[in-house]
């Protein structure tokens, strides 16, 4: 071994690393890198849930107005305004990621979304004419009860809509 002559310039400690202070310093970016990303994956969850919980709330939503569709002691008013308002869920539910909004959806929409048929898109169409007819023209025009026919039809369109 050769003769040391002069001194280090900075005295070594043979304690462990884990003891100094720079150690610390160092250990704060991954931590904050750390915490960073936690936060980011807790939104995306929070995010992903509320979609979900949007989804499920169009699909209760859409349910209920079938039943409803059901019934027959239902007012026409009342009837065409569900079957118009379960075609506007359905097509935000079918939207995927466009996240459409079913107060706007109008009957072009719908119809894009499923990709009807020039026949299932004029029977669409009426569906919503009637709705709006009765919607705006006052309670107590026309008939007081949907004919089973227009009824079974109302129902097979908005069945058939996928």
């Amino acid at each position: 071994l050769y003769q040391l002559t002069e001194l280090p310039t900075k005295a070594e400690s043979f304690a462990p690393i884990y003891t100094r202070n720079v150690f610390w310093v160092a250990q704060v970016f991954p931590l904050l890198a750390l915490i960073g990303f936690a936060g980011w994956k807790i939104r995306r969850a929070r995010i992903d849930n509320r979609e979900a919980q949007r989804i499920a709330a169009l699909q209760h939503e859409a349910t209920d107005l079938m039943h409803k569709l059901h019934r027959n002691d239902v007012s026409p008013r009342e009837y065409y305004a569900e079957a118009s308002r379960v075609v506007r869920v359905k097509a935000a539910l079918a939207s995927g990621n466009r996240r459409i909004d079913p107060n706007m959806v109008d009957v072009e929409t719908a119809a894009d979304t499923f990709k009807l048929n020039s026949d299932s898109r004029d029977r669409l169409r009426r569906l919503f004419e009637k709705s709006d007819e009765w919607l705006y023209s006052g309670a107590h025009n026309g008939p007081g009860r949907v004919s089973a026919e227009n009824r079974r039809e109302v129902l097979e369109l908005i069945e058939n809509l996928r």
